[in-house]
C-alpha cells in the first residue's frame, strides 16, 4: 500500500502547484481531473495500509483507527465523485466544489482521528507512529489560514497551500511501506510498544 500512496502524495503536491501556477490551464483540463480522480485513488490506501499494518491496535483505539479510516475513505470518494464529474461533463458547479469542501474536511477529521488512535496504539517503531497523525494536523493548521486570508478575502483556496498537504501523505506512504517491509517492526503487544 505504501508503493501507492507515496507516489500519490508527490502526485497531488505537483497537480496542485501546476494548478497554482496556472500551466494546467494550458493543456487539457480533463486530464487534470481524471489525475486527481487517480491521484486520491492512491491516497486510500493510507488508511487501508494502516489498518493492514494493525497500527491502531486493538480496543478502544481500533474503533477509533476503523472510524477515521472509514471517514477518510468517504472524503477520498467525495474528491473522487467531484473529479470524475467534471472529467465526464467538462465543467464546475457546485456539486464539484462542495464534493471537494466534504472531501477535504472529511479527509482531515478521519485521519487526524485515525492518526491519534496510531500515535496511542504505539504500534509503529518510533518516531514513525506521530507520521500518521500529521495527515490530520496539516489540515487542522491548514483551515484557519485558508478561511481568514483566502476563502473569506478571496471566495476560494490558495491551491498552493493545498498542494503541500501532499508531502505528509508521501512521507505516509514512506512509513506504510518501509513498517511493512521489515519483518517484526510493527510491535505486536502493549509491552512491546513500550519499549
Amino acid at each position: 500500500m505504501g508503493l501507492v500512496v507515496w507516489p500519490g502524495g508527490l502526485a497531488w503536491f505537483a497537480l496542485c502547484l501546476l494548478v497554482a501556477s496556472g500551466i494546467e490551464r494550458s493543456w487539457n483540463p480533463a486530464a487534470s481531473n481524471l489525475l486527481f480522480a487517480l491521484t486520491n485513488l492512491c491516497l486510500m490506501g493510507g488508511p487501508i495500509g494502516l489498518l493492514i499494518l494493525r497500527a491502531a491496535g486493538d480496543g478502544w483505539k481500533l474503533r477509533a483507527g476503523l472510524t477515521g479510516a472509514s471517514v477518510t475513505l468517504l472524503g477520498q470518494c467525495s474528491y473522487i465523485a467531484g473529479a470524475s464529474y467534471t472529467f465526464v461533463a467538462g465543467e464546475e458547479n457546485g456539486f464539484v466544489h462542495s464534493s471537494r469542501a466534504l472531501g477535504a474536511l472529511l479527509i482531515g477529521v478521519g485521519m487526524l482521528t485515525l492518526g491519534s488512535a496510531t500515535s496511542m496504539a504505539r504500534r509503529l517503531p518510533r518516531w514513525r507512529r506521530i507520521i500518521p497523525v500529521t495527515v490530520g494536523l496539516y489540515y487542522a493548521c491548514m483551515i484557519p489560514i485558508q478561511i481568514t486570508f483566502f476563502i473569506i478575502p478571496k471566495g476560494s483556496p490558495s491551491v498552493t497551500i493545498l498542494a503541500f498537504w501532499g508531502l505528509p501523505w508521501a512521507l505516509l506512504g514512506w512509513v506504510i511501506w518501509s513498517v511493512a517491509a521489515t519483518p517484526g517492526a510493527v510491535h505486536r503487544s502493549p509491552t512491546e510498544a513500550l519499549s
